[in-house]
């Protein structure tokens, strides 16, 4: 029915076609894979069961036994490095797995030695001074006078823990910011976070959050949530959620993501001294929304300024037409250039055909 150069024209022209659109499969295939890698992207975290064997920690008697922190720290730890290690992607390590004491600042060097994402630390409550609270669940971050962008995303991650144990029961008592009494200042001159672990966090670029899940010496505290392995398996569930939510990180088994927070507001506590009249109080909202910005936004605007947007909004359908004709025109030029490509294949199947029939 055909001639031989008819046929040889026609074979030239399919497997151009092929080549062509198995091009664009590969680069599809291997944009994939590297989505995939980076979703599987190793997250370090360093857990650190707050203080030790030497007893520094809080303590209470309930039934006639002491209660001590660090035995709960260390629970809560256990149990938290169990349940993040059902994320895709998430390595563990403990600062310390049993009762003896770690020196804070090699709590800190141990997550910049493993080259860790984040540092958290575990800890239980007890009534003080300088906050006026003695029940309820706290994160402590740094206040942001030294890198705060860090300090900002110390504020974060606590918020979206705070989140979590709250919706446990657990009175959310707010992010807790305390300056340094004793001297401690940041190389820009700026006075130092209280809180050593904090502190060192900030100094070597790792991000560093303190947890205080309930208060220790609060009866009712501790008869709901930390007077069973149960209650406290309940905590770590909740602060690896938290963990989970601000590092967008899936299950392993189920590869369901952890959705993110949006638009969650946050008390924020500074504590400048051992006065508590000192202290001062802001609320923040974290994880602000595109929709959430413009609202606010709508509702600051005066009423004239109200105005001139409505009269602005009658003049804009030629702009809204505008748009339309670029967008299309846009669609247009992706289409013409996708058949220029195969013109361009053709073409050289057909140079190729010539030249077979020449010879």
């Amino acid at each position: 029915m055909f001639g031989k150069n008819t046929y040889i024209y026609l074979i030239s022209i399919l497997f151009a076609l092929i080549l062509f659109f198995a091009g664009g499969q590969a680069v599809c295939a291997r944009d994939t894979a590297d989505g995939d890698s980076d979703g599987a992207k190793s997250l370090v975290i360093v857990l650190d069961p707050g203080h030790g064997s030497s007893g520094s920690g809080a303590s209470a008697y309930y039934d006639g036994d002491e209660v001590c922190e660090e035995t709960l720290n260390l629970t809560i730890a256990r149990y938290l490095k169990e349940e993040l290690e059902t994320y895709e992607g998430v390595s563990v390590i403990l600062t310390r797995d049993d009762a003896y004491d770690v020196e804070l600042e090699r709590r800190t060097m141990i997550g910049v030695e493993e080259e860790a994402d984040v540092l958290v630390s575990l800890h239980n409550n007890a009534k003080g001074p300088f906050a006026p609270y003695d029940h309820g669940c706290t994160v402590l971050t740094a206040r942001g006078q030294y890198k705060e962008e860090l300090a900002g995303k110390e504020q974060e991650l606590g918020a979206s823990i705070l989140y979590e144990l709250a919706s446990l029961g657990l009175e959310d008592q707010g992010i807790l910011l305390r300056d340094s009494t004793n001297g401690e200042v940041y190389p820009n001159g700026e006075v130092g976070d209280y809180y050593a672990l904090i502190r060192n966090g900030i100094k070597n670029d790792l991000l560093s959050v303190l947890i205080e899940h309930a208060f220790l010496d609060n009866p009712s505290d501790y008869e709901s949530f930390l007077s069973s392995d149960e209650k406290l398996k309940e905590l770590a569930c909740a602060d690896a959620r938290g963990i989970a939510r601000y590092f967008h990180l899936r299950k392993a088994d189920t590869k369901e993501e952890v959705p993110p927070l949006e638009n969650v507001k946050e008390r924020l506590l500074y504590v400048k001294d051992e006065d508590i009249s000192h202290n001062e109080t802001v609320n923040r909202t974290f994880f602000v929304t595109e929709k959430a910005e413009i609202s606010s936004s709508v509702e600051e605007r005066t009423e004239e300024a109200k105005e001139e947007e409505t009269a602005v909004n009658r003049n804009s359908p030629e702009e809204t037409t505008q748009k339309a004709e670029a967008d299309t025109a846009g669609q247009t030029g992706k289409k013409k250039g996708v058949l220029l490509i195969i013109v361009f294949f053709v073409m050289l199947a057909f140079a190729g055909g010539f030249l077979v029939k020449r010879k």
